[in-house]
């Protein structure tokens, strides 16, 4: 229960710290949607200083090389997420509270293949990867009382622009971050 425990606070400080940036006054302004003047805080864009403190993780990861196994026949389903938390206290707080309620459903679902959360300090945005056995399991989180509550209330603690989508992937390139951030932008036009 511990090394869960850990992992919880681990994946919510990921996605709360880009929130709590102070070193950007456009940090708490920014629509997550639109390109600051360089174009580099953009959906379509993986950001310079993207970080992961744990990286890939999930059964279907080898535990020596980090990386993803290869899809079988069936491919992947691989879903996205890109946004910001709000810049509020409360805003934050809540977002908190609802990433610690879906990370021990996403860590129990037996359909997660691996997932990883990303964040950036200079545009503040913060990014999710999650790779599916199947549609079923995908789904079955989606539906999941943590998750449907975190979406109800998403508008309320995310800035504009927050967005999510999915996909299938054939191939190790169809499950990275470069085509998550093909897709994120895709769904956002």
């Amino acid at each position: 229960m511990h090394r869960r425990t850990s992992a919880i606070l681990i994946l919510a400080a990921i996605l709360l710290f880009p929130a709590c940036d102070t070193g950007s006054s456009t940090a708490d302004t920014r629509d997550a949607s639109s390109p600051d003047d360089a174009g580099a805080c953009s959906p379509g864009v993986l950001e310079d200083d993207l970080e992961s403190a744990f990286g890939l993780v999930g059964p279907g990861v080898d535990p020596e090389t980090g990386e993803l196994a290869p899809p079988g026949p069936e491919g992947y389903i691989v879903s996205s997420t890109y946004g910001a938390a709000q810049p509020t206290a409360e805003a934050q707080a809540r977002f908190g509270e609802l990433i610690g309620d879906i990370v021990p459903e996403l860590m129990n679902n037996p359909g997660v293949v691996a997932f990883e959360l990303r964040s950036s300090a200079s545009c503040g945005t913060g990014r999710t990867l999650a790779i599916w056995r199947d549609a079923a399991s995908m789904y079955a989180f989606v539906a999941s009382a943590p998750h449907a509550t975190a979406m109800a209330e998403a508008a309320d603690v995310t800035m504009p622009g927050f967005r999510t989508t999915h996909w299938m992937a054939d191939d190790l390139a169809d499950a990275s971050w470069t085509a998550a951030a093909e897709h994120v932008a895709a769904d956002a036009d």
